[in-house]
């Protein structure tokens, strides 16, 4: 007791009727199931415990492996068997070239030649002047092989580039970018494919050269609504093949919003220009968001039932943008995809 008093002067000589004490475990607070909170403050075995859950109780249902692949975000067995026949549908060369740093750089460079003279003699002097030796030569050899390749399969090939391209050094790949960079605007203009090309090369670049460099934001997919907007107004517009974008547009800004009014962007806001404003609030979101918006833009893209080769490369490009992967799909109509 004296001990006591000289912690606390005003103790009272009572001491607290320990015997109504109830003790209890916040779950959440302490990091264990709630199972095993209950089992260990009532001395009971928590697998006993389980046993006598009901059997429709969640906690008695095992994951299926269909609810892990979910989960886990895995390609299916039908998405590997797509992208084992899209590789083994490209030339032998071309993907030994991608396999290895200097072929892949060559069929990058290949890719961006242009089908014009004048601008392709443009491309070359750069090449020349960029490119490490044998560049010029190879994307050459490369050009005529890559020019009847479908949309897919230049992404494909590309992809293929990218693990090659992860082998050189820092300095060698800020030349690439360089290279690239120049090869693109050797026409003082860029088309949809450069476009989508430069999107993946700079996802690439960023990741590579900048490790540290957040890739997503914070901010809610609600704040981003008009941006969202605008990418789904390009697909809509530009993936219908001559026919009514509202229906389509709508699918996706749905799978967004079930309460905004739906208000298709016109033609003249939906371009390469406003989709290059819009993306740099758009990478702002959260990966979560960035999932759903890509989501949104799928629903848009099936609503007709095919995928076109514009629609693949708006999509391919807004994902390398926002630096979310992309699971590959099959084009409907490869032969009307076809990109110079």
């Amino acid at each position: 007791e004296d001990r006591i008093t000289r912690l606390d002067p005003h103790w009272k000589y009572k001491y607290p009727k320990t015997d109504q004490i109830k003790e209890e475990a916040d779950a959440l607070v302490e990091g264990i199931s709630p199972l095993e909170a209950t089992a260990s403050f009532s001395g009971s075995d928590p697998k006993s415990s389980a046993s006598e859950l009901p059997p429709d109780s969640e906690t008695s249902q095992k994951p299926s492996k269909e609810n892990l692949k979910a989960a886990l975000d895995l390609p299916g067995e039908k998405e590997v068997k797509q992208a084992v026949h899209l590789l083994s549908s490209l030339p032998p060369e071309l993907l030994g070239l991608a396999r290895e740093p200097h072929g892949a750089c060559s069929v990058v460079s290949g890719v961006l030649l242009h089908p014009k003279d004048s601008v392709r003699d443009r491309q070359v002097s750069i090449l020349q002047s960029l490119g490490a030796a044998g560049i010029t030569e190879e994307s050459m050899y490369a050009k005529p092989k890559l020019a009847t390749l479908t949309c897919e399969q230049k992404l494909a090939l590309l992809e293929e580039c990218m693990g090659s391209l992860n082998e050189l050094s820092d300095v060698q790949l800020k030349k690439f970018r360089k290279l690239t960079e120049e090869l693109i605007n050797a026409d003082n203009q860029v088309d949809l494919f450069e476009w989508t090309l430069h999107k993946i090369i700079e996802d690439f670049m960023i990741r590579k050269l900048s490790p540290h460099t957040p890739l997503h934001g914070n901010v809610s997919l609600r704040r981003r609504l008009p941006e969202c907007s605008t990418a789904l107004g390009a697909l809509a517009h530009f993936g219908q093949e001559n026919g009514d974008p509202l229906p389509a547009y709508e699918k996706g800004f749905r799978a967004l919003n079930r309460k905004r009014p739906v208000s298709l962007p016109p033609l003249k806001k939906c371009g390469l220009e406003q989709l290059d404003k819009a993306l740099v609030r758009l990478t702002q979101m959260t990966p979560l968001a960035k999932r759903s918006f890509l989501e949104a833009c799928l629903k848009t893209i099936e609503h007709d039932g095919k995928k076109t080769g514009i629609e693949l490369q708006i999509l391919r490009g807004l994902a390398a943008a926002l630096s979310c992967p992309l699971r590959l799909f099959k084009i409907s109509d490869q032969e009307s995809s076809k990109s110079s």
